[in-house]
């Protein structure tokens, strides 16, 4: 029989979507150069050579923002053959030759273990159809010294699987693939299969917060926009303040005659349009500044911290929807007995962190419940997470931007509310409203008149309050907030602005 030889040509096992950074680096052209050499395998009857490698002209990208190179992010690779048509295993191993001080790329035989050189080729029954995959660090090694096996089942392909492992990923211990098939006769009994590329099999979603440079004008937009519904509250001011000035008109009488005159001079200042703009600024100001001293209170002023003071962050998942397990097919999967936590803490890291998981096909899995964010010893605030993003797709880099406070929800939005303005301190530059303050004709001046037959009634009801200094304005339709129960009366809520990076 005629003897056979076959070179191995280097496998340059690119990850091509590393979790790191946006696709800038250079594209690099591999040329390796092939030349003799005394490894030589011999293929018995009905087998065949293959060797894996690269294509001539393949190239890679690092997607790294600290550019980690590739033998710091491949640290272990095995080797699976199935047969296609039964779904058996075959054969397994774990290539030798993988590590820190493996030369990438690959690109003579120079720089090769004599144990890489052996591994990174095979012989096989010619005929059948085979399943080849490649798989990088499902070495349980890399998860610590005790940790258990991360595949399971794969004496069949279709039960064969990856497991989510019991701490979380690390630069150089993510999961990579590559999977194709492979068959030939005893006409051809070598093959070289140069176009072997590992791809990632987790997501990376970077997580980080908006900024917020003045607190109090954000609350302050945030609370226009969401409880000061503008048109009510408006009409209602106005309804409000259009009664005390037809009292004026109506209620100065008795022994108050003599100064009914310049009441309905008063009436006509007060409903002039921009006397009552600047008393409703004034107005809308003072709840305003009174919400957001509520909100601030309590627990939601951490909310707004900066993240860069937080050391760790614990995500909480509805109780079995989180995949801890993917499929050799790449399905996600929940397995019952493996000992993946509905719990997962992580990092923070210049305001930063990092969630790298299996991904989900379907409603229901990945679903995050709550996010709390320590200081390292005790928890400094929570955010509601389930409305973060769902994760869909393999092999992919986010960037979510979290608004802690993008929405402020009240239980009770339809209460009866009650305000005091200082008219006589919004007003106080004005000269014509001092001279319609200060009037005096007769013994009593007018002030005197209008607070005892306008403001305060026989009945002693304070309809208004008790002068112009404190003007109450009342059943304003908004939100009574107390700073003491604002823990149950008010849900802030937050948001996730994701974009998919290439």
């Amino acid at each position: 029989m005629k003897v056979k030889h076959i070179l191995l040509i280097a496998l340059w096992l690119s990850a091509v979507c590393s979790l790191f950074t946006a696709c800038n680096d250079d594209e690099q052209p591999w040329n390796p150069e092939i030349s003799d050499s005394e490894d030589l395998l011999i293929a018995g009857k009905g087998q065949f050579f293959v060797s894996y490698g690269t294509m001539d002209d393949a190239f890679t990208r690092a997607l790294s923002d600290n550019k980690l190179a590739p033998n710091e992010r491949i640290s272990s690779l095995h080797y699976f053959v199935y047969d296609k048509g039964t779904g058996n295993l075959i054969k397994k191993r774990q290539i030798r030759g993988i590590g820190p001080n493996t030369h990438w790329p690959i690109g003579n035989r120079d720089s090769m273990s004599w144990e890489l050189r052996q591994d990174l080729q095979d012989t096989l029954m010619s005929g059948p159809t085979y399943r080849i995959l490649f798989i990088a660090n499902i070495d349980s090694t890399l998860f610590g010294e005790k940790h258990p096996s991360v595949f399971r089942d794969i004496e069949k392909y279709e039960s064969a699987k990856i497991l989510l492992p019991q701490v979380p990923f690390r630069d150089n211990n993510m999961y990579y693939l590559w999977e194709d098939s492979l068959k030939a006769d005893e006409r051809n009994s070598t093959i070289k299969r140069n176009d072997v590329l590992l791809r990632r099999l987790v997501t990376r979603t970077d997580v980080k917060r908006i900024k917020i440079p003045d607190l109090d004008k954000y609350l302050g937009d945030l609370i226009a926009k969401d409880l000061y519904v503008e048109e009510t509250i408006n009409t209602a001011f106005n309804k409000h303040l259009d009664n005390f000035c037809t009292d004026l008109d109506t209620k100065m009488t008795g022994i108050a005659k003599v100064y009914q005159d310049h009441a309905k001079k008063m009436a006509t200042y007060l409903r002039r349009i921009e006397v009552r703009k600047q008393l409703y600024n004034s107005f809308k100001s003072k709840v305003t500044e009174k919400y957001i001293t509520a909100i601030k209170a309590g627990s939601f002023k951490d909310r707004t911290k900066d993240w860069s003071l937080v050391k760790s962050v614990k995500l909480n998942y509805l109780s079995k929807s989180r995949y801890n397990a993917l499929s050799f097919d790449r399905e996600g999967l929940y397995l019952d007995d493996w000992n993946v936590q509905s719990e997962e803490e992580l990092p923070i890291e210049n305001g930063r962190f990092s969630i790298v998981s299996f991904w989900g096909h379907s409603q229901g899995f990945n679903e995050l419940q709550l996010m709390d964010f320590s200081d390292g010893k005790t928890s400094m605030f929570q955010l509601n997470a389930t409305s973060f993003p769902k994760i869909k797709d393999m092999n992919r880099w986010y960037n979510v931007t979290c608004n802690p406070i993008a929405k402020v929800k009240v239980e009770e939005e339809t209460a009866m509310y009650n305000e005091d303005i200082d008219i006589e301190e919004i007003l106080k530059n004005d000269q014509e409203w001092l001279t319609l303050l200060k009037y005096k004709e007769g013994l009593y001046p007018f002030y005197y008149y209008v607070k005892k037959e306008i403001f305060i009634k026989e009945n002693k009801i304070k309809i208004y309050g008790d002068n112009f200094t404190n003007f109450t304005f009342t059943n304003i339709a908004l939100p009574n907030l107390q700073a003491a129960d604002i823990e149950t009366q008010v849900t802030l809520v937050p948001s996730w602005n994701i974009v998919q990076l290439p």
